[in-house]
Parts: structure tokens; C-alpha cells; sequence
């Protein structure tokens, strides 16, 4: 999230293994609460391509969902269903979910029972509870989008242009615990210095 490396001078990375890289800043929307990061670390071997595909509709009132996050030093696993198709005050650019989020699920994925990123966690409401908010995965695209048209990036980064969004997901159709197993490699805990 944007909120995660505001006024960061440096940004690390950590993988489920404990295994830290550090990171670069690429793009940041602090009207849609997005970040985006490269690993820039000689010892990260980077992926060919990701077990989760990235969803562009945003899911429906009621639906199963679940979360991974690094709200303790381990990777943590939550579930809970979309509760609301917008987010606080009817902020069409987010929903509202009902999952339990602490600190440090900032960021992390919202995944379908096809194991598709629907959305990504950035804020709950403290003064209510089970009011945690979402980022649609509409807004990813878009702001995807965004850094391959951004000729400055670009120009200093070409590697941005070769982006691939995962259309589909590898775990549809596995039981959770499975599509979990797969997934959590791929999700990593973001340090901002």
C-alpha cells in the first residue's frame, strides 16, 4: 500500500522462508492506497510467473474469501466473506470485507475461492468492529497501466514495460489448504525504512 512506504528512504522485502531483499519504490497512487515494488536484490531469483491470477471484477456480496498477511513475523492465514461492494462512506474504489485485520495485513492479498487476487487490505475501522476495507483489483489493472505508459519510468526502468498480469489462476480448483501452500511463497512482508 501507499500508505506502507510513504516517506520511506528505503524498502525491504521478506519472503515466508525469513529470507530479506531490498526493494525499490516503482509507482505509488496514494488516492488508490497502491505501491507497487521491484526486488533489486543480486540474490533474488526472480519468478516466472505467479500461482494466483489477478481478478477484474471484484467479487459479490457474500462471497467466501481469504487473506495472507504478515501481521506477526510468520505468514498468517484469514478467512471471511465481502460485506459491503463499497468501501467507508460508499468509496466506490474499495469494499468492505469481513476478515480479521491487524496491523501489518496492510497490502496483503484479498483472494477468491479460485485463489484470484479480488482485492488488497488497507484500512479497518477501529471504532467498529469487523470494519476492515479492501483495494478492487480494478484498480491494479489501472494502475498497471499507468507505469507502462509512464515514459520517465520507463526511460530509467524498461523492465516495466515486460509487467505480465496473471489472467488465471494455477490453484483453481484445489482444496484451501493446498492453494494456500502454493500462494504464500509468493506473498512477502514489506519493511519501509
Amino acid at each position: 500500500n501507499a500508505h506502507v512506504v510513504a516517506n520511506a528512504s528505503a524498502v525491504r522485502v521478506q519472503n515466508n522462508k525469513g529470507q530479506e531483499f531490498n526493494a525499490k519504490i516503482i509507482y505509488v497512487n496514494p488516492g488508490s492506497d497502491l505501491a507497487f515494488l521491484k526486488i533489486t536484490d543480486a540474490d533474488y531469483k526472480a519468478v516466472s510467473s505467479l500461482p494466483y491470477g489477478i481478478s477484474k471484477t471484484s467479487g459479490d456480496l457474500g462471497e467466501q474469501i481469504f487473506t495472507l498477511g504478515y501481521p506477526r513475523d510468520e505468514i498468517v492465514y484469514g478467512e471471511g466473506y465481502m460485506s459491503a461492494v463499497t468501501g467507508f462512506e460508499g468509496d466506490t474504489l474499495a469494499c468492505q470485507i469481513a476478515i480479521a485485520a491487524n496491523p501489518g495485513n496492510s497490502g496483503g492479498p484479498i483472494l477468491d475461492k479460485n485463489g484470484d487476487i479480488i482485492g488488497v487490505l488497507n484500512a479497518r475501522q477501529t471504532q467498529l468492529q469487523g470494519a476492515v476495507f479492501a483495494i478492487k483489483a480494478k484498480n491494479i489493472f489501472r494502475s498497471l497501466e499507468e507505469i507502462k505508459s509512464d515514459s520517465t519510468l520507463i526511460k530509467n526502468d524498461s523492465s516495466v514495460v515486460a509487467i505480465r498480469i496473471p489472467q488465471t489462476s494455477s490453484v483453481k480448483g484445489m482444496e484451501r489448504v493446498q492453494q494456500v501452500k502454493k500462494i504464500q511463497d509468493y506473498i512477502y512482508l514489506v519493511k519501509s525504512y
